[in-house]
């Protein structure tokens, strides 16, 4: 638990960074949008302005267009008048055709101002729709940086509880495993201090003339005493190899003393 808490302690903080540069490439892609928008917006402005020029060129050709029809026609009829007209007639004629082919260029630069101001009314509108994606491309980004963000927090949040769990576990195994020793310890010293007076009690009771009741009343005295000491002494101080020995050696002792003072 102790290795998989680090482990996902370390996944939460790369989770976490990768949704901090999500989050900053999402502001950029929402500012990038921004700037797309404000100049699709300009762009569509520009093309309406140019439209509208067009409209009055193409309607002021088509005055002057009608004015060099009247001037036309006036020359005609200015021809047809008379002779002692003539000169006069000619005059007006050619200035009428001068009228005319200046209305039909005036006309034509009309058409190629309106032509020209709806390519940049089309463009402006591209240009704007264009805008309008990046935009919510940008809007989108930042949504899943923000997503991404939060994520990588519950991430790293959750690597935390993993990594302090662990380090729970490892000290319960720790404390577990001393309590584990610490049994085993004192299970081993009072089957050790029982053996060694029974056989200081058999040995006592065959080679002096003390009988058996009382080096048996004694050693379970000694026994419970010793086991007492034992189980404080390997509990607090844990010195286990010295605590055998000792006890093996003043539990014989205490044996043939004692049998031999009830005697």
């Amino acid at each position: 638990m102790h290795g998989t808490g680090e482990i996902m302690y370390e996944t939460g903080e790369i989770i976490y960074g990768a949704g901090e540069i999500m989050y900053g490439t999402g502001e950029i892609m929402c500012g990038t949008g921004e700037i797309m928008y404000g100049t699709g917006e300009t762009m569509y402005g520009t093309g309406e302005i140019m439209y509208e020029t067009g409209e009055i060129m193409y309607e002021t050709g088509e005055i002057m267009y009608g004015t060099g029809e009247i001037m036309y026609r006036t020359g005609e009829i200015m021809y047809r008048t008379g002779e002692t007209m003539y000169e006069t007639s000619e005059i007006m004629y050619g200035t009428g055709e001068i009228m005319y082919g200046t209305g039909e260029i005036m006309y034509g630069t009309g058409e190629i101002m309106y032509r020209t101001s709806e390519i940049m009314y089309r463009t402006g509108e591209t240009m704007y729709e264009t805008g309008k994606i990046m935009y919510g491309t940008g809007e989108i980004m930042y949504g899943t940086s923000e997503i991404m963000y939060e994520t990588g927090e519950i991430m790293y949040e959750t690597g935390e509880i993993i990594y302090g769990t662990g380090e729970i576990m490892y000290g319960t195994g720790e404390i577990m495993y001393g309590a584990v020793v610490t049994v085993v310890v004192v299970v081993v010293v009072v089957v050790v201090v029982v053996v060694v007076v029974v056989v200081v009690v058999v040995v006592v009771v065959a080679t002096t003339p003390i009988a058996l009741p009382e080096a048996a009343k004694v050693a379970v005295v000694v026994v419970i005493v010793v086991v007492v000491v034992v189980v404080v002494v390997v509990v607090v101080v844990e010195v286990v190899v010295v605590v055998v020995v000792v006890v093996a050696v003043v539990a014989a002792a205490l044996v043939v003393k004692l049998a031999a003072s009830t005697r």
